[in-house]
């Protein structure tokens, strides 16, 4: 990554190193390994409809849940690459920080790596703006959603790519002003918020443990240290993303890589946010940032088109 020497072979090397581990993995050392392996021996239904059809189609092969799950993560892997390469060659600077970031959970959560390299190649289409490709990348990420259902959320900055950079620009700003007042709020009043919403679904609510669910869903919140970091992960995200779309009004291509790459940090805000609800939401953060990765890449990848500082930096 630092030599830039064989970005695209270095990069392609450690990723598919990572698949090997994530397939590699065990009952011992993987908390979620026990739960699919049942799943998939047991014929279970319990995951979305493309991973129970994936699932299907590897006990057909006669695959035990060791090779179904060591094909998935090859698959995985070489989607994401496909995805990226379609974007930039710097291979080799997102598989660094792919392998330092992401990789210690997707190596857990196979679904969710799956789901990712789906929406990664979906939104590779959107750097040429026509109708072809924008119903292409719908056509993707309506089938990520068939492996995770967390693929949806990215239908969000899917339509926010239509608006305009400097529009774009406008939200992103706003977005991080409004996700400071709230998480200021939640921290404060979280208490206060707990009991209204217990109080509205009691005398709303369709069911009848609405009230005592809320509460639950709260108890599962992040710390305030984890939420904190959380924040500034996005905000840096932010404020960097928005430096540097100030100088690519001159590159097509990475103007509009820019206009997919605002919204889904401010994706990544929305989650932090979410976080004050269930440190769930921290795999949305998570998944968000993997598109900063490539966006730095690129930026990287073309010295020309990087701020002075920047190329004083890259040399």
């Amino acid at each position: 990554m630092i030599t830039r020497l064989i970005p695209r072979i270095s990069g392609a090397i450690l990723f598919l190193f990572t698949a090997f581990l994530i397939g590699s993995g065990d009952a011992v050392t993987n908390p979620d390994y026990a739960l699919y392996m049942n799943s998939y021996e047991y014929k279970w239904s319990n995951f979305e409809s493309g991973y129970t059809l994936l699932s299907n189609v590897g006990r057909l092969l006669g695959l035990d849940y060791a090779g179904f799950r060591m094909i998935i993560a090859f698959l995985s892997v070489i989607i994401l690459m496909v995805g990226i390469l379609r974007i930039t060659n710097n291979l080799s600077f997102v598989a660094f920080f792919y392998a330092i970031s992401l990789f210690t959970i997707d190596a857990i959560q196979v679904r969710n790596s799956l789901m990712l390299s789906i929406v990664v190649l979906a939104f590779s289409f959107l750097i040429v703006r026509d109708w072809k490709h924008y119903l292409t990348a719908g056509v993707l990420l309506f089938l990520a959603s068939t492996i995770h259902s967390l693929a949806l959320a990215f239908f969000v900055p899917y339509l926010l790519s239509f608006f305009k950079l400097r529009i774009q620009r406008i939200m992103g700003s706003a977005m991080v002003i409004l996700s400071l007042i709230m998480l200021i709020v939640g921290e404060i009043f979280q208490e206060q918020l707990i009991s209204v919403l217990q109080f509205v679904l009691n005398i709303f609510g369709s069911r009848s443990d609405a009230g005592s669910n809320v509460a639950s869903v709260y108890t599962n919140s992040s710390g305030s240290i984890a939420i904190f970091a959380a924040f500034m992960v996005a905000i840096v995200s932010m404020l960097i993303v928005l430096y540097l779309s100030l100088e690519v009004e001159d590159n097509t291509k990475v103007g509009n890589l820019t206009q997919v790459v605002i919204p889904m940090v401010m994706l990544g805000l929305v989650a932090v946010m979410m976080m004050e609800t269930s440190s769930d939401y921290v795999r949305l953060l998570r998944n968000t940032s993997l598109f900063v990765f490539i966006y730095f890449a690129t930026f990287l990848g073309q010295r020309q088109q990087l701020p002075l500082w920047l190329n004083r930096f890259d040399s």
